[in-house]
């Protein structure tokens, strides 16, 4: 019994030209002839193009698929070689069709070689050199001819029947389950490209190429093996797409796009890359439940009340009494500013982070990123005055990187809008503050920028990273947003998830500042060590920066400077792991040996906010203090980005005497 023929065709991933020169079509010629002598298979017809081959083989489909993956990786392999090529060359496996009837074997090998006079590259196909044709009239051995010739003896000559013209279609111009020949469902596609390229359809950001595929696959009813098949993309790829990504939101600058199965704007096809892209709404910040104080009251709550005198318990306790007298403002989103003592002003936005959006675990990938590690016996703190006062206490900022400055900034300009709840002169002189309740008309503006600031894919394409992404950047307060998020991972474990997640406790109040605001200024804190021994204290310092250097050297950003009594050197860093460049701050290195030398030798550990105060207390006897470039705002962005944290006292945002007094709106929770 005769093994079966088999029609093959394979095709260039992306339509690409993987045989565009005679050389390449005679590296893949060469090898077919090889693997099919070893493979024992026959071969009647074959035509090798810049874009595709046919073949007609006579063998089992196991024997023809082991063949061509031979072949493939064979000549893949030569390709990168010697075109420096990375990826794919061809697109999945090669198209097989099994011939029904032997009468069907004359009419595929007819199609084949009448192909190069049908795609216009010969006037007749015995000038085609990549064909079969012309081996049939030389009676060249390479082909196994004898099968096509005995069966032509009933037809005529070999030449006149394979100028009869073939109407048939075969394999890939064959209509799909739903109708489109591959030829009809390349015009959809081509169409939906808006005349770029196929190979671009891979190239451009996967949200939207798979917003594409979505369209191709639930609006124009293509088949997902003909849409791999076309398109090249993968098949586990188009099988994946679901019908919910037809919905697309898109974000430039001040332009958001939303799409739901209309096609790619022009402009975001001819520049897909500088188009971020929402992947999914966000929930992390809200417009709701929060309590506005007036009048008087602000500047009583201003203080944060020491819970170990009885006369603060009190007022704390009198507060919570009183809430329900504080008036609900239904316009639940503030705007607020502060006039600074220098003369300059620092805008803010109040709202309420959802804790379902917060992780304590420094490594996660949560909204909020931490930029200090947490003192435990700050968080238990915090964590009592929560349980025992329930009050939200102003002390949790959230930075955000906002380049364009389009979140808060425009505010400034429409504060008419607003209804002004209060004005207060702030404690010690620091400063005047303005708190604008925000109208719905703008909060829906203030939330789609949020939305794009705190999206996992905007932060990938801002950054160029592969780095869990994150929206806020925790400058103050962690400890009391730790302390939050442990109490209401208390209520879930005792009330239930669903109860829980409808307290208002699942929602923290937060002040969120635009880091790129000028008026937000970060303040840099240095390590003063008192009654140390300065040799010591450099010999560990050494070890934990191996090849370092205790010696006056450049100075650059890496390099840090110390004072001890009355000597004076610099420490140059040797590992460059630990470059500033690189996102590691000196203090981080530095506290694990701080520590390790309390440990051993004792002493006192302390920090000083101005750089001239610490030089001048490490100059004082068995004294030591370190000094380096102030943190800059684009450090803090790509320690954050990197994942480290920095030690508690390493900087606050703000001047000293403007620690404390971060929010002045508060969310009271009974």
């Amino acid at each position: 019994m005769k093994k079966p023929v088999f029609h093959v065709v394979v095709q260039g991933v992306y339509g690409g030209e993987v045989f565009n020169s005679d050389i390449k079509k005679e590296m893949y010629w060469e090898r077919i002839l090889r693997y099919k002598e070893q493979l024992h298979l026959e071969l009647y017809a074959f035509s090798i193009f810049d874009r595709h081959a046919h073949f007609l083989f006579r063998g089992e489909e196991k024997e023809i698929t082991d063949l061509m993956r031979r072949v493939g990786v064979s000549y893949s392999h030569w390709y990168r070689r010697e075109y420096n090529h990375e990826g794919n060359l061809f697109r999945g496996r090669p198209q097989m069709e099994k011939i029904d009837s032997e009468g069907q074997l004359l009419k595929i090998c007819r199609y084949i070689h009448q192909e190069p006079v049908k795609a216009g590259l010969v006037d007749k196909m015995s000038a085609y050199p990549w064909s079969s044709y012309w081996m049939y009239e030389t009676e060249n051995p390479m082909i196994d001819r004898d099968e096509v010739t005995e069966r032509l003896r009933f037809w005529g000559r070999f030449e006149d029947y394979m100028s009869i013209r073939e109407p048939a279609v075969y394999l890939e111009e064959k209509e799909s389950h739903f109708g489109f020949t591959d030829v009809e469902a390349r015009e959809i596609i081509e169409k939906r490209m808006q005349g770029h390229p196929l190979t671009d359809l891979d190239a451009i950001p996967h949200a939207l190429r798979n917003y594409l595929l979505a369209l191709m696959r639930f609006e124009d009813k293509i088949s997902i093996l003909q849409l791999c098949r076309v398109s090249g993309v993968g098949r586990g790829i188009v099988q994946r797409i679901m019908k919910d990504q037809m919905d697309l939101t898109l974000f430039r600058g001040t332009k958001v796009i939303h799409l739901q199965g209309q096609d790619l704007p022009e402009e975001v096809m001819n520049d897909p890359w500088n188009w971020f892209v929402l992947s999914r709404k966000q929930t992390a910040f809200r417009a709701s439940d929060i309590w506005i104080p007036f009048g008087s009251q602000v500047e009583k709550w201003m203080r944060r009340p020491d819970l170990t005198r009885e006369e603060d318990r009190v007022e704390a306790s009198r507060l919570c009494r009183e809430q329900l007298k504080v008036r609900y403002q239904p316009a639940a989103m503030l705007y607020m500013e502060r006039q600074l003592s220098d003369g300059g002003v620092r805008k803010g936005l109040i709202g309420c982070l959802d804790l379902e959006s917060f992780s304590r675990d420094p490594k996660a990938s949560s909204v909020v990123r931490g930029l200090k590690s947490i003192d435990m016996k700050e968080v238990l703190v915090a964590l009592h005055e929560r349980e025992t006062t329930g009050l939200d206490w102003p002390h949790i900022v959230l930075m955000v990187d906002d380049p364009d400055h389009r979140l808060i900034d425009p505010l400034a300009g429409q504060k008419e809008k607003m209804q002004e709840l209060y004005q207060a002169q702030l404690p010690e002189k620091t400063g005047q503050i303005r708190c604008f309740a925000i109208p719905e008309s703008l909060q829906d503006q203030v939330l789609e920028i949020l939305d794009v600031l705190q999206d996992p894919g905007y932060f990938a394409n801002r950054y160029k990273t592969n780095a869990p992404g994150f929206g806020f950047m925790a400058a103050e307060g962690e400890e009391e947003l730790h302390a939050a998020s442990i109490l209401y991972e208390q209520k879930k474990s005792q009330l239930g998830v669903e109860t829980a997640s409808g307290l208002a406790l699942r929602r923290v109040l937060v002040e969120v500042i635009d880091i790129r605001d000028p008026a937000v200024q970060v303040q840099t804190y240095y390590p003063v060590l008192k009654d140390v021994d300065a040799h010591t204290v450099l010999e560990m310092l050494e070890d934990a920066w191996p090849s370092s250097q205790t010696e006056i050297g450049r100075k650059n950003g890496s390099t840090i400077e110390y004072y001890a009594g009355s000597s004076y050197g610099r420490i140059q860093p040797g590992d460059p792991k630990y470059s500033r460049r690189r996102g590691c701050y000196p203090l981080t290195r530095m506290m694990s040996v701080f520590r390790e030398y309390q440990m051993k030798y004792g002493g006192e550990l302390g920090f000083a906010a101005d750089r001239d105060e610490a030089i001048e207390l490490g100059k004082q006897r068995r004294c030591m203090a370190f000094v380096w470039e102030p943190l800059t705002k684009d450090e803090l962005i790509m320690i954050a980005k990197n994942q480290e944290l920095l030690p508690s006292e390493a900087f606050t945002i703000g001047k000293k005497e403007d620690v404390r007094y971060r929010i002045e709106a508060r969310l009271l929770e009974g």
